[in-house]
């Protein structure tokens, strides 16, 4: 059987595209490792508290999402009613789990801001604001996606092929990026406030640490 040379070379990207959560994995579990020491230090046996709770939730689903993501694209005779329902359950886990880690990111500008009021309600109405986006975006978004059946190709062809009905999933990215960056302006307008008041190299190094942290983010 012939096959348009657009379709080969898309299949041959979907292929190659497929290390990318392997390297990933790798990447994940070696953080895991490295940190674990002082995971089991500070967090395990610390009290029960919101930080706690979001931290764990932030840690350990990831590896039902990487779960998967290997088998989504990895995985053999794969039909297109199997990669709709892992890509439904990943898709809402990852947006769960950006939320989750967004809040961590908040509740650390709130602290900053000395828990004011004022900053309060901004914060907590632009993290709704941007979840509210973010689910009815993914929502908009699977509800046009569709996939092919590798297998009915080629038995040796892996994983899921999806095509993109719409681009609204990128809205998810514009919303998480953009609420980043009104985090870490906030962070830089009080952090110099309180640096030319009270400088310190502790405190410095606080808010350096901050603004690193959401510069990987960015990237």
């Amino acid at each position: 059987m012939d096959f348009p040379p657009e379709l080969i070379a898309s299949l041959s990207w979907n292929q190659q595209s497929t290390y990318l959560p392997i390297a990933g994995t790798g990447l994940f579990i070696y953080d895991y490792v490295l940190t674990l020491g002082d995971e089991a230090r500070y967090v395990w046996t610390a009290p029960w508290s919101l930080g706690k709770i979001l931290f764990l939730l932030t840690r350990y689903p990831t590896f039902v999402d990487v779960a998967l993501a290997l088998y989504r694209n990895l995985g053999y005779n794969l039909t297109s009613s199997t990669c709709s329902l892992l890509y439904n359950i990943s898709g809402w886990t990852t947006i769960i789990g950006i939320a989750i880690a967004e809040i961590i990111m908040l509740m650390r500008v709130w602290a900053i801001w000395n828990q004011t009021r004022t900053v309060g309600i901004i914060l907590a109405t632009l993290i709704i604001a941007s979840m509210i986006g973010a689910f009815f975006s993914f929502v908009k978004f699977h509800e046009k996606q569709e996939f092919i059946e590798l297998y009915t190709i080629s038995p040796n062809l892996q994983g899921c092929y999806g095509t993109v009905g719409t681009k609204v999933v990128f809205i998810i990215y514009m919303i998480a990026t953009a609420f980043e960056i009104l985090m870490v302006i906030l962070m830089i307008v009080k952090g110099l406030r309180d640096f030319r008041r009270h400088p310190s190299s502790m405190l410095y190094n606080v808010y350096q640490d901050g603004e690193f942290r959401s510069v990987y983010t960015f990237n």
